[in-house]
């Protein structure tokens, strides 16, 4: 089930460029007010195995005009007062008008220590699902791109990740063994 979230500016012109945590926590406290016990399971816990929970959302980049800027050109200058991204949950159909009242007008925070934007959640469009035209067991061909970076990594002996570079043999293998997973 996916969504386009369009947002108005309520103040702030900077982000921090790695502002995807930030923009999960915002995730998370929207879902924690409709269900805070869910929120807390996919914080903390996440489905899957013990050391590596799913979360079973994901969300794409901020789309929104804006320079770099910072002494460390770690920041974003929002040059627009709107904004949009998808987000996706992997939850019933049943679920969807649930969904888009847990996100209307809702505000959204981006920040870290040094800068801050607060924007309102403008409107929560339903997206078709692109595979709905298939029967549920039907073996398709498709050809994905990614909302965002996709990040791979093999994990070391000592509990970290070697994160791989797409042009690596290793990448594609290991983003279809997490994929199943």
């Amino acid at each position: 089930m996916r969504f386009l979230i369009k947002l108005n500016k309520l103040e702030g012109t900077e982000i921090p460029a790695n502002y995807q945590y930030p923009m999960s926590a915002a995730i998370y406290r929207i879902i924690s007010k409709g269900d805070s016990g869910y929120g807390q399971f996919l914080h903390e816990r996440g489905y899957g195995k013990k050391d590596k929970g799913f979360k079973l959302f994901s969300f794409s980049q901020l789309v929104v005009p804006f320079e770099i800027v910072g002494d460390k050109k770690d920041r974003f200058r929002i040059l627009s007062n709107e904004a949009k991204f998808q987000v996706a949950f992997h939850l019933p159909q049943a679920m969807e008008s649930f969904i888009k009242g847990l996100f209307q007008s809702e505000k959204i925070e981006i920040a870290d220590k040094k800068s801050k934007a607060s924007f309102s959640v403008k409107s929560v469009e339903s997206l078709l699902n692109p595979l709905g035209s298939h029967k549920e067991n039907e073996i398709v061909e498709i050809q994905l791109k990614p909302l965002s970076p996709v990040v791979a990594g093999l994990p070391l002996n000592d509990g970290k990740y070697k994160f791989l570079s797409p042009d690596n043999l290793e990448f594609a293998e290991s983003l279809i063994f997490n994929w199943r997973n």
